[in-house]
């Protein structure tokens, strides 16, 4: 698509599009392995005093982070010799918002979905992911749910396999056309 017949100040902003590609991902929670954890590895939900070391693995805009606490979600975190190294985002409530396939989903009574996971890249390859998205998966089955959703990009094949090992199945793709600061999804 050319922006060509836009007026100059639009162009400027809206740039060249660019398709962005989702996969989803769901798991019934009706068989969950269990985590493989190597000696000096840890999962854990993070208390509210621990959200600060967020940082330490990046990626992190305190703000947001707050925000979420205070909408109810958990944060897991993973450690490597009681070192943070990794992190996943759990919501419960409300609606989550899909950003990057311009979507926005109800949480349904029962599901939940993990988000916004993040493994340091010096904890790499110690299996902290699929160790952590286990760990959720049995502890909200234990609270009474029974569906949960998860997502990455095309292009995050280390996310891909991480979700893959941890049993969640195949739901589908979704597609949105980034366009400057705007995302609009494609049917």
């Amino acid at each position: 698509m050319k922006l060509q017949r836009l007026g100059p100040a639009i162009r400027r902003r809206l740039k060249e599009p660019v398709l962005l590609r989702v996969l989803l991902y769901h798991h019934d929670l009706g068989e969950i392995g269990i985590p493989t954890l190597e000696p000096g590895c840890d999962i854990r939900v993070l208390e509210r005093g621990e959200l600060g070391k967020l940082t330490e693995v990046g990626g992190v805009d305190e703000a947001e982070v707050s925000m979420r606490y205070e909408r109810g979600d958990r944060c897991y975190g993973g450690f490597l010799d009681g070192r943070i190294a990794h992190y996943s985002w759990v919501q419960s409530t409300s609606t989550h918002a899909l950003t990057r396939a311009g979507r926005r989903f109800s949480v349904q009574p029962g599901e939940f979905w993990i988000y916004n996971c993040r493994t340091a890249e010096w904890a790499r390859g110690h299996g902290l992911y699929p160790a952590a998205l286990l760990t959720i998966l049995a502890d909200y089955r234990r609270s009474g749910h029974t569906r949960c959703w998860i997502y990455t990009t095309v292009e995050n094949v280390a996310s891909q396999h991480g979700i893959a090992r941890a049993g969640f199945v195949d739901d589908r793709g979704l597609r949105s056309l980034k366009l400057g600061p705007l995302i609009l999804p494609l049917w």
